[in-house]
């Protein structure tokens, strides 16, 4: 099968305790519209994964961290039947261990924001909400239980 396109992503893992922090997409039209997912997104050109994340967490949430090591790499195969593109490819997410949280969590979002909500959520919340798998992920690196997507 040919690979159309690879999408790279960074996202910080925020932790308060037995919360997590997670923003909402919003994309009219694609399939994760209103589904949870992690602070982040994709890589813009020349940045390294870290600056990513870092300006990810800032302009979805209004918050800024000390982003640690990587917590894990999520890795997932798209066939074209299952891309909202239409099209096969290869995501891959970098999820770094972010502290030192400061700022204001931010409240107003406009319509050319892919993020229209952002939230605290207590940890055993959170399989119950609308979500991508990203979020599942991260719930299992929460637990101690993955470091790495397994690989087919």
């Amino acid at each position: 099968m040919e690979v159309v396109w690879t999408r790279v992503g960074a996202y910080a893992l925020c932790r308060d305790g037995a919360r997590i922090l997670l923003s909402r997409f919003a994309a009219l039209g694609h399939p994760d519209h209103g589904k949870w997912t992690m602070p982040g997104g994709g890589m813009e050109w020349s940045e390294s994964a870290r600056e990513t994340a870092h300006r990810e967490l800032r302009e979805e949430t209004g918050l800024t961290a000390t982003l640690g090591g990587v917590a894990g790499v999520f890795s997932r195969w798209f066939t074209a039947q299952e891309s909202a593109r239409g099209e096969s490819g290869h995501l891959v997410c970098i999820v770094f261990h972010a502290s030192e949280l400061s700022g204001e969590l931010r409240k107003e979002f406009d319509d050319e924001d892919t993020t229209d909500a952002v939230q605290w959520f207590p940890i055993d919340d959170v399989e119950a909400l609308p979500h991508v798998e990203l979020v599942d992920f991260v719930l299992e690196l929460a637990s101690g239980e993955v470091h790495s997507s397994p690989l087919p």
